[in-house]
């Protein structure tokens, strides 16, 4: 074990040494652990693929394909496993870490499953520390570092006993992102920014939320700089995934959201990984509920609880979800309807709303007779014409209240007409039309 720590402090001085993955892969062949060598002799056919002492290796110990073993992998699209470098009593080697909860009913399962894990832990590591002590007595053992970590183990010291080693360098990090995008990016960032998160309460177990918090933005920033620009989103979203699930439960809290429950009356909390979207005016959002939200309105990008537009971030960021996908078509459907209003059409509707903006007669009869020129130009419109101005939803707010419009054309002048909406506020909703279908 000293020669391999010796190996993989040459390799963290050299990371693109292969020789000295060879030496390593030849180390774990002769102390008989196989997983560790099927790891790193993958890892040198991916960054050498003609190396013939991986590829014999891979051949030798390839499973057969009707093995149970094979039946029991699990499908390709999943991300695999990851390891974890520990620190055993200062001799390095990696563990294989298992898939993070994907509920918070998962979380709580994992924890408890630990914890009675642990305790049977502690229970067979009490008669063993007996045992040892008394074969020390009668000096049949000499070793006093077992002893020591049994005694650590018993009294809750874990950490003192398999300590963490720091997070990897971000290079290291980019080049494993530069093959890797999608689910399976997210994944890798997450755990990383995990990792800088634990080992900052390991070195500095007072730590607050802010402080932690630093440390992750300054890794965030770090990364982001190594990589493509078309990761930046990514990061950003494995950030807001840490600090929803991690952060939280520090001393201090972690984010405050300007929302406590999703529109259904749930905790955000609660939001599962797979669900959560938190957007650039600190709304969390369930992305099932704000996509059922958003379908209702006919595929218009607008907060649902503040009536405000999304940026063009957070739009790009509700399509990208996968619980967003059924919004596109709403989408390019209001947008197709947009362009099939003729530039005629768009001056009518100026001339009328300048009309009604301007009518101050007790009988308002400039905007009644403007909303009958309207009235009888649209009826003689092609019938595609006609649907967009009674589908297209108008991305418009009220200039007195700041409210959300949220008509259309048709809706518009069908209640100014039958006296449900005021013709200054009708006026005023049909110049914001003219100016977006222009735009």
């Amino acid at each position: 074990m000293d020669m391999l720590t010796d190996l993989y402090d040459n390799l963290e001085r050299d990371p693109g040494s292969i020789l000295t993955r060879e030496l390593i892969l030849d180390a774990w062949i002769q102390l008989g652990d196989q997983d560790a060598a099927m790891g790193i002799a993958k890892e040198i056919q991916r960054l050498e693929p003609s190396n013939v002492n991986a590829r014999n290796f891979l051949r030798n110990h390839r499973v057969p394909a009707g093995s149970s073993s094979s039946r029991q992998q699990p499908p390709q699209s999943l991300p695999s496993v990851s390891t974890l470098p520990m620190s055993v009593r200062g001799k390095k080697t990696t563990i294989n870490l298992a898939p993070m909860p994907g509920t918070e009913q998962d979380r709580v399962a994992l924890e408890t499953s630990f914890k009675s894990g642990y305790a049977n832990l502690r229970a067979q590591a009490s008669p063993l520390l007996g045992e040892m002590l008394a074969l020390q007595t009668i000096g049949s053992l000499g070793d006093d570092t077992a002893t020591d970590d049994l005694e650590h183990l018993i009294a809750g010291r874990l950490a003192t006993v398999v300590s963490r080693t720091p997070p990897c360098p971000v290079r290291e990090l980019a080049r494993n992102l530069s093959s890797t995008r999608g689910p399976a990016a997210l994944e890798l960032i997450i755990a990383d920014l995990e990792e800088v998160l634990d080992w900052t309460l390991l070195t500095n177990p007072t730590a607050s939320s802010d402080t932690v918090r630093e440390r992750l933005v300054a890794r965030q920033t770090l990364l982001s700089a190594a990589v493509p620009e078309s990761l930046s989103d990514t990061i950003a979203q494995a950030l807001t995934h840490v600090e929803h699930e991690r952060l939280r439960r520090l001393a201090g809290g972690g984010r405050t959201y300007a929302n406590t429950e999703t529109m259904l009356g749930d905790d955000v909390a609660s939001i599962p990984r797979a669900n959560l979207l938190v957007t650039e005016d600190n709304y969390a959002w369930d992305m099932s509920e704000l996509a059922d939200a958003l379908v209702a309105n006919s595929g218009v990008m607008r907060n649902p609880l503040t009536r405000n537009m999304f940026s063009p971030s957070d739009v790009r960021a509700i399509l990208r979800h996968p619980l967003g996908a059924r919004l596109a078509p709403l989408r390019l459907e209001q947008h197709q309807l947009k362009k099939g209003v003729r530039p005629d059409t768009i001056a009518m509707l100026n001339k009328v709303a300048d009309a009604m903006l301007k009518d101050q007669s007790a009988d308002a009869a400039a905007s009644l007779k403007g909303l009958d020129e309207l009235l009888s130009y649209i009826a003689a419109l092609p019938e595609r014409e006609q649907k967009t101005l009674d589908e297209l939803k108008i991305p418009g707010t009220d200039s007195h209240t700041g409210l959300a419009f949220d008509y259309t054309v048709g809706e518009s002048v069908r209640d100014a007409k039958a006296n449900r909406t005021c013709f200054h506020k009708t006026g005023d909703f049909l110049g914001q039309a003219a100016r977006w279908l222009g735009g």
